[in-house]
This record gives C-alpha cells, sequence and structure tokens, in this order.
C-alpha cells in the first residue's frame, strides 16, 4: 500500500510541474528545426528582464554581458538546453529553487495571477531530499498552500499545516524511498527542453560555479507557442549542468487548473542552483521527528511498508499473525515492556503491553501475503 502512496506523491509532484510548464495555447508559426546548423531565431539581445545577473558586489566576480551575439565568444555556437541534470549526480549536496509566475485573463475576462514555487534540497551520500511546493492565492480566488517532503533515513514524511498553522506529518517506509534517486524535481521537469539556445559568454560566475551564459527566444521553446519570449540559460562549465534560468514570455496563457485564457498573457520563469556542497543534512520538523518510532518498539526484521501517523504505527509481514504475535511476546519483555492482556486466533491477535505509564496496543490481522500490524502507543491510564 506504501509503495502506492509513494508513487502518488511523486507523481503528484510531476503533475504540479507538468501544469507550470504546459499552462500555455495558442500558435508558434516559428518553431526551430532541432539539428539545424544555424540557430532558429535572431539571438536575443541583452539579459531577459528579471535575469539576476551576479554583480562584482556579489563576489561572483561577474562579466560584462555582450549586447548582441555578434560580440558572443565562438560567433554562432548554440547548444540544447534539455535536463542537463546528470551532473547533479557528481555533487555532494545543493538546493535549487524554481518559481513560475502566470498572469492574464480568465474565460469571463477576469484579470488574474498566481505564482507557483518550488524549492528542493537534496544530499547525494545519504539520499536525503527536502521538497517545498508553495502556491499564492489567485487573483481569482484560487486557493494557495503549501506541501513538503522529506526524505530521510529511509523513510518518506509528508508535511503540511492548515490555514490556522497546526502543522501536520505522516510518514512511511517503502523500497522507493528508501532507494530513490534523490534528485526527483529535475530542471526538465520543471522548465522543459530549449532547443539550439545562442551562447552568449563564457566564463560567467553564477553562485561561485563557472559557467556558460546562453540566450534564447520564442523559436528555440518547443513546449510553448509563445507570441515573444526571451531568455537565459547558465550552464556550469565543468559538469554541464543547469545553475541559471531565467525567462519571460507572452502569448495565450492560463492558469493551471483553470479555463482556457482569453488574449495575452504573460509568464515568468525563474530557476537558481545554490548551497553546492554545502548542506550536510535535512533536518526534519519537529512535529515529523515524532513521527519516528520509539527505539524500544523492535519490530521483525521481515516488516515491510512500515507507516507511522502520530502515535501509531503500522507494517506489513510475509509471517501468519501466530508468528508475529510470537515475535512481540518474547521481543518486548527484553525492552523492559510488561504483557497484559491477550486475545488470538488463527486470524487475529491483540496484545497489550506497559512500560514507565505507556500502553501498547497490538493489533495483527491475517491478510493473504502474511499479516498487517498496527501498533498504538498511548499513555496510560
Amino acid at each position: 500500500m506504501h509503495n502506492t502512496i509513494y508513487k502518488s506523491l511523486l507523481r503528484g509532484m510531476a503533475v504540479i510541474a507538468v501544469l507550470a510548464t504546459a499552462a500555455c495555447g495558442g500558435t508558434n508559426s516559428g518553431s526551430a528545426t532541432p539539428g539545424a546548423d544555424t540557430p532558429g531565431a535572431d539571438a536575443p539581445t541583452g539579459t531577459a528582464a528579471g535575469a539576476d545577473v551576479p554583480s562584482a558586489q556579489d563576489g561572483n566576480a561577474a562579466v560584462d554581458t555582450p549586447d548582441t551575439a555578434s560580440d558572443v565568444d565562438g560567433g554562432t555556437d548554440t547548444r540544447d538546453v534539455a535536463d542537463l541534470s546528470s551532473g547533479l549526480d557528481e555533487l555532494q549536496s545543493y538546493r535549487q529553487r524554481f518559481s513560475y509566475t502566470v498572469a492574464g485573463k480568465d474565460e469571463q475576462g477576469k484579470s488574474y495571477q498566481q505564482t507557483i514555487e518550488f524549492e528542493q534540497q537534496v544530499v547525494n551520500s545519504s539520499k536525503e531530499h527536502h521538497i517545498k511546493s508553495t502556491t499564492t492565492e489567485g487573483t481569482t480566488g484560487t486557493p494557495g498552500g503549501s506541501f513538503e517532503l522529506f526524505v530521510v533515513g529511509g523513510a518518506t514524511y509528508v508535511y503540511s499545516s492548515d490555514k490556522e498553522g497546526t502543522p501536520s506529518c505522516f510518514s512511511f517506509s517503502s523500497q522507493e524511498s528508501q532507494s530513490q534517486a534523490p534528485n526527483l524535481l529535475k530542471p526538465a521537469d520543471l522548465i522543459g527542453g530549449i532547443e539550439r539556445a545562442t551562447l552568449l559568454k563564457r566564463g560567467e560566475t553564477v553562485e561561485g560555479i563557472l559557467t556558460d551564459h546562453y540566450v534564447f527566444d520564442e523559436k528555440n521553446i518547443p513546449f510553448g507557442m509563445f507570441t515573444s519570449a526571451k531568455g537565459d540559460a547558465w550552464v556550469a562549465a565543468d559538469g554541464g549542468y543547469l545553475v541559471k534560468y531565467s525567462a519571460q514570455a507572452t502569448g495565450k496563457v492560463t492558469l493551471a487548473g483553470q479555463a482556457a485564457a482569453q488574449g495575452e498573457g504573460s509568464i515568468t520563469w525563474d530557476y537558481s542552483l545554490s548551497d553546492v556542497n554545502k548542506i550536510e543534512s535535512i533536518t526534519l520538523p519537529e512535529v515529523c521527528e515524532a513521527q519516528k518510532p520509539a527505539t524500544d518498539i523492535p519490530l521483525p526484521p521481515n516488516a515491510t511498508e512500515q507507516a507511522n501517523f502520530g502515535t501509531m504505527h503500522s507494517f506489513n509481514s510475509p509471517d501468519a499473525p501466530a508468528d508475529v504475535a510470537a515475535f512481540f511476546k518474547q521481543a518486548l519483555p527484553a525492552q523492559g515492556w510488561s504483557a497484559g492482556d491477550e486475545t488470538g486466533s488463527e486470524d487475529m491477535y491483540t496484545l497489550a503491553f506497559t512500560k514507565d505509564g505507556r500502553t501498547l496496543t497490538i493489533m495483527i490481522t491475517k491478510t493473504e501475503q502474511g499479516s498487517s500490524v498496527v501498533i498504538t502507543e498511548a499513555d496510560a491510564q
């Protein structure tokens, strides 16, 4: 069951990203032809509005940006800016930020604006990661909110808070969450591929990383059909991964989940990579820390599909209920627990234990694959 939950969460995050990049429509009369030897569009001039080019004051030793593609080192060098994330696997850790803002008019002609933001921290060595998605409340009443996903210590934690700010967390463990590659949100999931971007300048330093600076317009964007677009991408010279991306586009755009827009709208994207090799570990929120099982409640070594919600813990076992019951009746007293009431049959066992003002109730139910176990902990009455 928890394998299904984990996959559903990943699909949900991917759907949000796809909606962000696919929320556009209209026509594009100048699509680039892959494989061409020359750029499919006149090179954009300057830097996209809103692009945060590092300056000497930022400590990044930035260089002057040429005004046109004719000033490019190497002339008309081009490259596709696709996923460009494979080099991230070689880093010890990093932080990614992505924001997407869309503004336009809905089918009734009312103006709207909304922003979706993602942040991901990754520690490759421990396979830990943290994703946070935040959506602002739209001007047409579209609800905002945030969602966070942590993978720490081989367990997955889903964290959220209600309108009053009350936090909640549930966790589970599965083969997927223990072995999943940390980088769940890749640049391609968020911004799509840019075809044959034009090299503008080599040797620009962004976030302490030496990069090559590329520019592009609407003719280089295969996933969207825009009236106009203008953007910049900075690619790591060593590693080839995307360090920074900034773009603006206009056309028939719509907010994800809303009806088709009328007339012209605008979309702004911003992506950045930072804190390279500076993040040592992922810190769980306090309410998620409380989800960790108590160290004095041993579980069978063949326990699978572990999940925790508050003081309730569950897992599956390939063993029969009688064998699981026998495990607890031997293992818990060795941890200082005293056995209490017990009921049992071939299909179901209920066990009770107490220790230092705490009580455990263990329900073991027969399944086709073995047993399903639910452990509930409470203060003794």
